[in-house]
């Protein structure tokens, strides 16, 4: 353990794909730099969890399949108050959500996060569109009042994320 910069990183985890490659490279090579202690959350078991775990990261697995939205969240705030990170740092929309609001809420840690590429939902009507533009709605604004910078993975996208 050092007594450097503490980041805990929270991921779904429940693919092998491009945002979770990109936050496994990120996360092992943080974990390489001098005076930095790194962990995650993944909320899906899986190839994410277990190449963190094969490369020494501290990985706490929570179960979004079997936990609500706030069981995952009173699990991640317990997370933070044990770990004590100096910044959190999120991957996806329900992860910025549920992380920004356990970071405000446990001690206002610095929160930032990573966004992987544009808007992956389709137009969607009835109730499950309410509900989709009611997520997006809070994403949006966990990024702009409780999370201190967000990362785009390319410049097209922080061009379209900056109007």
């Amino acid at each position: 353990m050092t007594s450097g910069l503490r980041v805990l990183h929270i991921a779904s985890g429940d693919l092998w794909a491009g945002a979770e490659a990109q936050a496994w490279t990120l996360i092992t090579c943080l974990a390489r730099m001098p005076d930095t202690d790194v962990a995650a959350v993944v909320m899906n078991p899986g190839t994410l969890a277990d190449k963190l775990c094969s490369a020494g990261i501290t990985v706490h697995v929570l179960n979004e399949q079997k936990s609500t939205s706030l069981e995952l969240w009173i699990q991640l705030r317990g997370v933070l108050g044990e770990w004590r990170p100096d910044v959190v740092h999120t991957h996806r929309e329900k992860e910025n959500i549920l992380g920004s609001l356990a970071a405000r809420l446990r001690g206002n840690v610095p929160s930032v996060r990573t966004v992987h590429g544009g808007q992956e939902h389709s137009a969607v009507s009835g109730y499950s569109g309410v509900r989709r533009r009611l997520i997006t709605h809070l994403d949006r604004w966990c990024g702009r009042t409780l999370q201190q910078s967000i990362i785009a993975v390319t410049r097209e996208l922080g061009a379209q994320l900056s109007q």
